[in-house]
C-alpha cells in the first residue's frame, strides 16, 4: 500500500507539474481494452405508499406499456429468434451485458471499509452478486465519485472523493467499464479526474473508464467494445455537475467530462454507429428520489431515438425508474432503463436500498444485430444495526430475517421484504426478473 501511495503521489506530481495537456500525450497510447473485451478506441411518494399496503397492480408504468410489435417488451426471448431451425452458429453470434447502479462511498460505508491497519477493504460490498458481474460478457457500473485517493482527502459526503480501494474491490468483482461522468466528477476539480484516470490505468489498465478525458483528442474516440464477434460502443454523459463547472467552458480544460449536448450526443453516435454494431447511451440524468420519469429524459429519449441508439441505461435518480421498450416510424427499437438505482451507498431511506441489474442479451446475424431479451434483476443494499458492515444482495437471495436486522428499520419501521418486493414489481413491471 505505502509502494502504490509513492507511486501515485509521483505520477500525480508529474501530471500536475507538466500540464493536463502533456499528460494527455504521454498517455494517448494508453491500452484500455480487456483481456476478453477488445477496446477499439407518478411521484416517488405514491411509489413507496403502494410499495407498503402492497398495490402492485394500481397504476400503469412505462414497463408495463407494450410497444407495438415488440415481443422484447415482456422481457423474453424476442420470439423471432425461436423460428429458425439453424444451428447455434448459423443463428448467429450473443453478447450477455450487465449493468448495476451508483457505488457511492458514504461516510458509514468507508468507517465500515477501514480495517486495522488503516487501509480500505471494500471487497464485501460486491460479495453476494459478483458471479452475476463475472457471468457476463461486459459488466458495466457507475462509480458516482473520483477515486482520487488519500492525497486529496477522503469525503464520503458533499464533495465526493473516493479510495483506490474501492477502484480494487470494483475490478476483482468482475466490472469491466466505469462509468464516471457523474455530478461529483468535478467536486475535486481536475485533480480529482486527472488522479482517476491515473489509478486506473496505472493498476487496471484491463478496465476501461468512460465519461472523463485527459485531453480533446480522447473525447473524440468512441468507446467500442468488441466480444464474440459484436461490435458495441458506449457513450456515457452527465447533465452537469454539482462543483467547478466553469471548468467546462474553458477550452483548456471542458474536455475533462461528457455532459450532455444534443450537437455532441448526436455527432457521438453518428460516430458510434459507423464503428459499432449496437450503440449504448448511459446518461446520468433524471430527478433524484422519483420514481416518476422526467420531461428531460423523455426529451433526451427523443433524442436519443432519433439518432438510432439501441440501448439507454441511466443512473442519478438514487431509486428505481421504469423499463421501456420505443420504437421510431421506421421500426427501430431503442429500450429504455430510465433508473437502475443504487448499487452501494448508507441511507435511510428504504426506496434508495433497492437498485437493479440491468441484464441484456445482444445478438448478432445475417439480418442485422439486436435485443433478444432483457430484464432488470433487483438488488438490495444491506446494512447491519451499527452499520459496521455493506453488502449488496440480489432480491431474490435476501430474506425476511435480513430485512429486520438491517440498519434501515430504525428509519424506517416499514422497512421489510415485501416493501422490497412490491416496490421492485410496482416500478419494473414485467421487466422485472
Amino acid at each position: 500500500m505505502l509502494q502504490r501511495r509513492i507511486i501515485l503521489v509521483l505520477v500525480s506530481a508529474l501530471v500536475i507539474f507538466c500540464g493536463l495537456g502533456l499528460y494527455l500525450v504521454l498517455h494517448a497510447e494508453s491500452t484500455q481494452g480487456t483481456e476478453n473485451t477488445a477496446v477499439s478506441s407518478g411521484s416517488e411518494t405514491s411509489a413507496a405508499e403502494s410499495a407498503k399496503s402492497g398495490e402492485t397492480s394500481s397504476g400503469q408504468t412505462a414497463a408495463d406499456t407494450s410497444s407495438e410489435g415488440a415481443d422484447s417488451d415482456s422481457g423474453q426471448e424476442d420470439s423471432s429468434a425461436n423460428t429458425s431451425t439453424a444451428t447455434a452458429s448459423e443463428e448467429g453470434e450473443t453478447l450477455s451485458l450487465v449493468m448495476a447502479g451508483d457505488v457511492i462511498a458514504k461516510t458509514n460505508v468507508l468507517n465500515a471499509s477501514m480495517q486495522a491497519d488503516d487501509n480500505y477493504d471494500f471487497s464485501g460490498l460486491f460479495t453476494e452478486i459478483s458471479d452475476e458481474i463475472s457471468a457476463a460478457d461486459l459488466a458495466i457500473v457507475n462509480q458516482e465519485s473520483v477515486l482520487g485517493g488519500n492525497e486529496l482527502g477522503i469525503s464520503g459526503e458533499g464533495d465526493l472523493n473516493s479510495p483506490y480501494a474501492l477502484g480494487d474491490a470494483e475490478a476483482a468483482a468482475g466490472f469491466d467499464v466505469i462509468l464516471q461522468a457523474t455530478n461529483h466528477a468535478l467536486d475535486f476539480d481536475c485533480r480529482g479526474i486527472v488522479n482517476s484516470i491515473v489509478y486506473w490505468q496505472t493498476y487496471h489498465p484491463e478496465v476501461s473508464v468512460l465519461g472523463i478525458h485527459g485531453d480533446a483528442a480522447g473525447q473524440e474516440e468512441i468507446p467500442v467494445f468488441e466480444k464474440n464477434g459484436i461490435k458495441v460502443a458506449i457513450l456515457n454523459y452527465t447533465y452537469g455537475t454539482n462543483q467547478n463547472s466553469d471548468l467546462l467552458n474553458d477550452d483548456s480544460t471542458k474536455f475533462v467530462l461528457d455532459v450532455l449536448s444534443e450537437d455532441r450526443v448526436k455527432r457521438d453516435v453518428a460516430k458510434a454507429k459507423e464503428q459499432a454494431d449496437f450503440v449504448i447511451v448511459c446518461p446520468h440524468w433524471g430527478d433524484t428520489d422519483k420514481t416518476e420519469t422526467s420531461d428531460a429524459q423523455a426529451e433526451w429519449c427523443r433524442i436519443f431515438l432519433e439518432a438510432g441508439v439501441d440501448l439507454v441505461i441511466g443512473t442519478h435518480t438514487n431509486v428505481l425508474e421504469p423499463v421501456e421498450m420505443m420504437k421510431d416510424e421506421d421500426g427501430h427499437q431503442m429500450l429504455v432503463y430510465y433508473s437502475i438505482g443504487n448499487l452501494v451507498t448508507d441511507t435511510s431511506r428504504a426506496d434508495e436500498s433497492l437498485g437493479a441489474l440491468a441484464e441484456v442479451t445482444i445478438r448478432k446475424d445475417s439480418t442485422g444485430t439486436r435485443i433478444v431479451s432483457y430484464g432488470a434483476k433487483p438488488v438490495v443494499i444491506h446494512k447491519n444495526t451499527d452499520k459496521t458492515a455493506y453488502t449488496t444482495y440480489l432480491l431474490s437471495d435476501y430474506t425476511e430475517k435480513l430485512a429486520q436486522e438491517s440498519g434501515i428499520v430504525a428509519d424506517a419501521p416499514d422497512y421489510s421484504l415485501s416493501y422490497l418486493q412490491n416496490l421492485s414489481s410496482l416500478i419494473l413491471g414485467k421487466a422485472e426478473k
